[in-house]
């Protein structure tokens, strides 16, 4: 397994990933991702983050990224029963953080730890840049997904509403 820090000439090779896992997530009954992750997207996440490819097999098989920008709707969700937003940051510890989304493994090397591995490498990479906490938000009946990270040291500590599942917060201290 090697790592490398991603930059836009890695775009198509990280939109391929993620857009791969959106099929499969979608053939799950889980199409949230299908429109969401755009290549726009992502060449945003380049711009305000870092994006890491996982390499296994002579190829990239896994992406991941992470970012110091919170998440538009942790904190414009109008989720709120009178249509105002609620303010979902309220709920993680007070501290410096990453963000980290779209962690993909391509479906065939899913079950070999890569994903687990790839979350590793951020959290030391965060801990040597002074980040404190890492902090994602995780689709609520995708329960194999949250009991992994679970497993992983990450804690519920809230969650939010959606039309199509609840999502949970979820942070986990690596000070």
């Amino acid at each position: 397994m090697k790592i490398i820090k991603a930059d836009q000439t890695n775009l198509d090779v990280v939109y391929g990933i993620i857009h791969e896992c959106s099929l499969w997530l979608q053939k799950k009954g889980m199409d949230h991702w299908m429109g969401y992750y755009t290549e726009e997207l992502i060449r945003h996440k380049f711009d305000t983050g870092e994006i890491f490819l996982l390499k296994e097999e002579g190829k990239f098989v896994g992406t991941m990224s992470a970012s110091s920008q919170e998440p538009y709707y942790y904190s414009e969700n109008k989720d709120g029963d009178n249509g105002m937003p609620i303010n979902h940051t309220l709920k993680f510890t007070p501290g410096k953080a990453w963000y980290v989304s779209a962690l993909a493994v391509l479906p065939e090397f899913q079950g070999r730890g890569l994903a687990k591995g790839l979350l590793l490498y951020i959290e030391n990479y965060a801990k040597e840049k002074g980040i404190e906490f890492l902090r994602m938000d995780a689709r609520g009946d995708y329960t194999d997904l949250i009991n992994m990270y679970l497993r992983w040291g990450f804690k519920k500590i809230g969650s939010m509403p959606d039309p199509d599942s609840e999502y949970f917060l979820m942070e986990k201290s690596i000070k």
